[in-house]
C-alpha cells in the first residue's frame, strides 16, 4: 500500500497503521492514491481488526475505502509504475534479443561475408 500512495502522505498512512495496530480501528485522514495510468485520487480509509473466532491468534483487517475525489493531475507521473512501457523500447529489445539468438556454429555466414568453403 506504502508504494501505492504519494509520498507526502506516507507518514501519516504510517502513524494510521499504527493506530491500527495499537487500538484495534481506525479513521485515517485524507490521502492520495497513485492511478495506474498517472495522477491520483484522494481517499480515506475505515479499518478494523477482527479476530477470528476459531483462532485467537489468526487477526484480519477489514478496510472501507471512501473516495473522495475523481482522478486528479491525470497528466502528472509520480513514480514509473505510471509509465506506460514505450514501443521503441519494446521493439529495439526484440531486435536485440533476434540478433542474439543466432547460434556461432550455425551455416548462415554473418551479414557482409561471404559464406567459407
Amino acid at each position: 500500500m506504502y508504494n501505492l500512495c504519494h509520498a507526502e502522505d506516507a507518514i501519516r498512512l504510517r502513524k494510521s497503521h499504527m493506530d491500527l495496530i495499537e487500538k484495534g480501528q481506525v479513521l485515517t485522514g485524507y490521502f492520495r492514491l497513485m492511478n495506474k495510468n498517472g495522477g491520483y485520487t484522494w481517499l480515506q480509509t475505515c479499518a478494523t481488526v477482527v479476530c477470528s473466532t476459531k483462532n485467537a491468534d489468526e487477526q484480519n483487517i477489514i478496510c472501507v475505502n471512501y473516495v473522495i475525489s475523481n482522478r486528479e493531475n491525470e497528466n502528472l507521473i509520480l513514480d514509473c509504475c505510471q509509465m506506460e512501457p514505450s514501443v521503441d523500447c519494446i521493439k529495439h529489445e526484440e531486435l536485440v534479443s533476434d540478433k542474439n539468438s543466432g547460434s556461432p556454429n550455425s551455416d548462415a555466414a554473418p551479414e557482409g561475408q561471404a559464406g567459407v568453403g
